[in-house]
């Protein structure tokens, strides 16, 4: 009984942590993408705050549960120990994930405060797309500019700039508003295998949609838990966790890759049929839902095998 409820305190403590710790970083970096060089800390906003929880707790509500199935590998105790991770599984995907959309939504609703767009500062060079612009003013609606073009038969040019969505200042600092961060942090031309974004509005609108479609994306959280059966596989704490990892990333990744444009044609041509289009009344992505259902299951039985062979053998 000890050992359970100590892994239901460990559960309630990292959540926490994770998702004050989480919450701040994420809404540095969400200030940060609006940032301009020139302006102060001041301009940071608690809607960054209001953002970054709710994204970060669905995040780490996602990872928890694999979290805890590396808990219970250095920590084994026994049936009270399984009975209590089934109730985590329960709380986190049942209860705390609804009720992050149900929070976001309520607060969303309740409050209309936005965050103002600073205006690109003066007396900086900002480059994009073979063009340098040196604003005399802060740069609004109608700005007077330097425009340096950097060709090698350019010239430079005094121009009234139009404040407009699509002015290539804009474009090229994507997803910063400011180029000279962009250009100060970098860009990662890594492709997207894990897209939480993704993965979390898909819950959102499955949730939405009614309790059948709910019940479609629970599979992957039902693969998620069901990492617990390979809890008992590895004897070295340090592989235990290796593999965790990569077993985690494979089940978001491939969750997340299901969507990509590459795979539509082929999963078309799967699900172009009379029992997916009937299924896709009740769930969304039927398909995904087979898959993540029937590893789930495989993970559940391997685990089953493990526990009966070594049983056996101390038998």
């Amino acid at each position: 009984m000890k050992k359970g409820l100590k892994l239901l305190l460990t559960y309630f403590l990292f959540l926490l942590v994770a998702t004050v710790v989480g919450t701040l970083v994420y809404a540095l970096y969400l200030n940060t993408l609006n940032y301009v060089a020139g302006s102060t800390s001041a301009n940071f906003s608690y809607v960054y705050l209001e953002k970054a929880f709710f994204y970060i707790a669905a995040c780490v509500l996602v990872l928890i549960c694999p979290v805890m199935c590396y808990y219970r590998t250095r920590h084994a105790a026994g049936v009270i120990q399984t009975i209590f991770y089934i109730l985590v599984c329960v709380i986190t995907w049942i209860c705390l994930f609804p009720l992050v959309y149900y929070g976001r939504e309520r607060i969303y609703s309740r409050t209309s405060v936005k965050i103002e767009a600073e205006p690109l500062s003066k007396n900086h060079f900002r480059a994009a797309n073979g063009h340098v612009y040196y604003f005399m003013q802060d740069f609004y609606a109608d700005t007077p500019a330097v425009i340096i073009d950097t060709a090698e038969e350019g010239g430079v040019d005094i121009a009234v700039v139009r404040d407009t969505a699509d002015f290539e200042l804009y474009t090229a600092a994507a997803p910063y508003r400011e180029i000279l961060i962009k250009d100060s942090i970098g860009e990662s031309k890594l492709p997207k295998l894990i897209d939480f974004s993704l993965i979390i509005r898909r819950g959102e609108i499955a949730w939405q949609k009614g309790i059948t479609f709910y019940l479609g994306f629970l599979t992957m959280a039902f693969v998620l838990c069901s990492l617990y059966g390979l809890s008992n596989y590895y004897k070295w704490k340090l592989i235990a966790l290796v593999m965790f990892v990569i077993e985690t990333a494979g089940v978001l990744m491939v969750n997340t890759l299901y969507y990509s444009p590459v795979l539509s044609r082929i999963l078309f041509k799967i699900t172009n049929n009379k029992f997916f289009s009937f299924l896709n009344h009740y769930m969304d992505e039927p398909l995904l839902c087979f898959i993540n259902l029937i590893t789930g299951l495989v993970f559940i039985i391997t685990g089953i095998v493990i526990f009966a062979v070594r049983k056996h053998k101390k038998a």
